[in-house]
């Protein structure tokens, strides 16, 4: 099989695509060197200056986590497992649990050789039939999922109709529903057949769900039941990465990890125990990191604003931030009144002074979103600088609607939907701003979770995406599409023009077409005035000094913990 993949090396936040054909093979890479900062974690040759004490304890929000559940499939990333391939440092995918890949002269058949010493946490042999099990059990417990990772796996739609009404621990109730476009032709070979070409498939396959809960135990999934989740299971360990599950505590959402004798992708960690807490306050964060009860930490916005810009803050040097590839933004209902209108929507946009968010709420700690995707080659690199607030623009909007004045649009109900402070202040900001400037009123509700029946009542959301990829088709089937999960649940996006430039992104072979199509269908989101984008955002983290080797790639997933050790003070 001819091997079909052009690795475009970019840098830092970059992803690769599956863009042209290449000579002949592509054997399994040896794993990059670890950075300065990560040590070779050989007996022989252990870091010098490794503490006594090799125990870390951590402050999780989102961005960490010790066990691999519904609540956060991001967050475990290959400290805990992974998919079949990953990343490294700088972007650039590596196999993990698949030693190597073919790809078909046609482009729409992969076939992954899985690592043949690979083994789940618990000793077993992984398998290519755990690896199709753990996907089909995935599309059952999300519905979404297919939107995300599957929806250009052939079989997939006769899957999800089969299984609609499964329950997700109804396990005996597939009968013989399978996706018939995954295939394990023996237990180290997984066959995908897609349903045509899919240039971004193989960076999607090191990505998001595919590349953090890529790999399920089906024997650990099959210890959950409705009343205690697979994840609370006291027999739970994980998945195959270098550190497992020793412990958790579910009441008080505490996990405790140890070194997983079974990895075989790297060398054992240096740590002997990582104990990760989920602490949802912030400044509780921050206390506790400052008596020492933390070793990592993430304070609020307003700390971390305090820290960075004072250079003699003591914890000025602390601070460690990472770029992800994602978006934060508001979105419209473009079917229901009044943002049905696109002059009113038009009004909402240039009556936010952005500028005056980004200093106010944001404390300039995030990176300004003037597009989309936030670089590679589907940024708009030519696109002007975002556009300003134009109070008199917004203003005459108003009088072009349908509506003619201010006074005869109704309410406008926006939804605030996160728990972090700075986004009822983001709410706020907006409700005064387009009051200034146009007289039109918006009611704000904050609440964290609503029924499906009471979010159709809302114009404005507030909403986020974590893709952890930089291909565009990752972005546009996800969220733009006519059929996509957001689109259907309450934006009501698209129509034929869209429809058409995504079919193009999802399957020309041919990067500048793909290109091309993208710079169009961005024109058309922003002509049409369908969403806000704020901004890109930045984990950043308190980290003790002495802690050594921290890294996430640039997709934001937490990677090479093996390498990570406390340093002696």
């Amino acid at each position: 099989m001819n091997k079909c993949l052009r690795f475009a090396n970019l840098l830092v936040i970059l992803s690769f695509l599956l863009t042209a054909c290449a000579p002949a093979a592509v054997p399994a890479e040896a794993p990059q060197e670890a950075a300065a900062s990560e040590a070779d974690s050989s007996d022989s040759s252990r870091p010098s200056d490794m503490a006594a004490n090799q125990e870390l304890t951590v402050g999780r929000v989102f961005y960490f986590a010790g066990h691999i559940n519904e609540a956060a499939w991001y967050d475990g990333t290959n400290v805990m497992g992974g998919g079949l391939l990953e990343r490294h440092p700088d972007g650039s995918i590596r196999p993990w649990a698949a030693d190597s890949w073919d790809v078909s002269d046609d482009g729409t058949v992969y076939t992954f050789n899985l690592n043949p010493d690979l083994k789940w946490c618990t000793g077993e042999q992984i398998t290519a039939q755990d690896v199709k099990w753990g996907w089909e059990w995935l599309n059952i417990r999300f519905k979404w999922a297919k939107d995300y990772a599957w929806y250009m796996v052939e079989g997939i739609d006769e899957f999800l109709e089969a299984t609609a009404d499964v329950a997700t621990y109804d396990f005996d109730s597939w009968g013989d529903a399978t996706i018939s476009g995954l295939v394990a032709l023996d237990d180290q070979t997984l066959q995908v057949n897609l349903k045509g070409v899919t240039p971004a498939f193989i960076d999607v396959t090191s990505s998001g769900i595919l590349g953090t809960w890529g790999l399920l135990d089906p024997a650990q999934i099959r210890l959950g039941t409705d009343e205690a989740p697979w994840h609370e299971h006291p027999d739970y360990c994980g998945g195959f990465g270098p550190f497992m599950v020793e412990t958790y505590d579910p009441e008080e959402d505490v996990s405790v990890l140890v070194p997983n004798p079974h990895y075989v992708l790297g060398p054992q960690p240096l740590l002997d125990k990582i104990t990760l807490k989920s602490i949802q306050d912030r400044q509780t964060q921050l206390v506790l990191y400052e008596s020492g009860e933390l070793d990592i930490a993430m304070p609020s916005t307003a700390d971390f604003a305090q820290f960075t810009s004072d250079p003699n803050h003591p914890l000025n040097k602390h601070v460690q931030g990472f770029g992800l590839a994602g978006l934060q933004w508001l979105e419209f209902d473009v079917s229901a009144e009044p943002t049905n209108d696109p002059k009113i929507r038009e009004a909402i946009y240039y009556s936010i002074d952005l500028d005056l968010i980004h200093e106010t709420v944001y404390r300039n700690l995030r990176r300004r979103a003037t597009g989309i995707i936030p670089s590679g080659p589907f940024y708009r690199e030519d696109r002007p600088a975002y556009w300003q607030a134009d109070p008199e623009r917004a203003k005459q909007a108003v009088a072009d609607s349908t509506y003619g004045s201010a006074e005869n649009v109704p309410p406008i109900l926006y939804w605030s939907r996160y728990p972090d402070p700075e986004w009822p202040q983001l709410a706020q900001a907006v409700q005064q701003m387009v009051k200034d400037a146009t007289g039109l009123e918006i009611q704000i509700t904050v609440a964290s979770s609503m029924e499906a029946s009471e979010r159709v009542k809302y114009q404005i959301w507030e909403d986020s995406y974590g893709t952890f990829s930089l291909d565009a088709q990752a972005w546009g089937s996800y969220n733009f599409a006519s059929d996509s999960f957001i689109a259907t649940r309450h934006t009501h996006w698209g129509d034929e023009v869209t429809v058409s430039l995504l079919a193009e992104i999802e399957s020309n072979p041919n990067e500048a077409d793909r290109i091309a199509a993208w710079t169009e269908f961005e024109d058309i989101v922003f002509g049409e005035y369908w969403m806000i984008p704020l901004y890109w955002p930045t984990g950043r983290f308190l980290v003790n000094p002495n802690v050594q080797g921290l890294a996430f790639d640039p997709t934001f997933r937490w990677i090479n913990a093996e390498y990570m050790y406390i340093a002696e003070e």
